[in-house]
């Protein structure tokens, strides 16, 4: 396949979190073609990383790509696993993010032989949820000989800039997913003067969360958003329990564990 009809097919291929099995499938297979020692690490059961290495050496260089796209969301005028070329734009789920990047490094490597250092080759999954596959990789000996990684995914939405695309980013924000607890206090439905309803406060707090602050370095702006408010009552009753989802990016030197302080220190000056 030319490297069009390579990306049609990837992009073909629904791999939706968590259901990235197919395409895994396709990809280790493709990787043992090419000469690759290879092999799966087990997320959950029907979900691995694909971990791979070509070459002999001291250190290695790394190719990582992900292998999971989001939902469809919106109204798309024609099928989303139909990849459709308009000019110099390639049109389909997850066609950008990240799937012509996996067809960059399969091309790139598909006769590439590398020369006293190791060659190495990681697709994870779960990168559109909580990154679990990233997470498990960097736990292991995989990556420990590892003198530099190549992502070949945009850093910058083309509607950004002109620019997005044409130049190497280096280093990318790091992320967290952190759950906030709002507990509220039950009563009766007729006597909710006595209660404190929690989906109201987990709301008054979402918007709160407007006013907070979040640093920036040379790589950028910190940002978080909102990803899932939950809470419900099952009877006549004032529902006294809701949870907050929020979705971070982080720039250096913040690390999870200071922007969890910074975020405990505002909801605290809040009430």
């Amino acid at each position: 396949m030319n490297t069009t009809e390579f990306l049609k097919h990837l992009v073909s291929i629904n791999s939706i979190f968590p259901n990235e099995n197919e395409l895994a499938e396709f990809l280790y297979q493709h990787l043992i073609e090419l000469g690759f020692e290879t092999k799966k690490q087990f997320i959950s059961e029907n979900r691995f990383n694909i971990l791979a290495e070509k070459g002999q050496g001291d250190y290695s260089y790394l190719l990582y790509a992900h292998t999971d796209t989001v939902h469809i969301y919106g109204n798309w005028l024609d099928d989303p696993f139909k990849l459709r070329i308009e000019g110099d734009k390639a049109i389909g789920l997850g066609a950008a993010d990240m799937k012509s990047g996996i067809t960059a490094i399969i091309k790139a490597i598909s006769q590439f032989n590398p020369q006293n250092y190791k060659l190495k080759v990681a697709f994870g999954v779960d990168e559109e949820n909580y990154s679990e596959g990233a997470y498990k990789l960097s736990l292991t000996d995989f990556v420990k000989d590892i003198k530099g990684v190549l992502v070949p995914e945009s850093s910058l939405p083309a509607s950004k800039s002109e620019k997005a695309g044409s130049f190497i980013s280096i280093g990318r924000k790091g992320r967290a997913v952190y759950l906030i607890k709002i507990y509220g206090k039950s009563a009766h439905g007729v006597e909710i003067e006595k209660g404190v309803n929690a989906i109201n406060q987990a709301s008054k707090l979402v918007l709160l969360l407007d006013d907070f602050k979040t640093s920036k370095s040379e790589m950028g702006q910190n940002s978080f958003f909102v990803r899932r408010i939950e809470s419900k009552s099952n009877s006549l009753s004032i529902p006294n329990y809701a949870e907050i989802e929020i979705d971070c990016h982080l720039v250096v030197p913040e690390n999870s564990d200071s922007f969890i302080i910074k975020i405990k220190d505002f909801i605290q000056n809040l009430y």
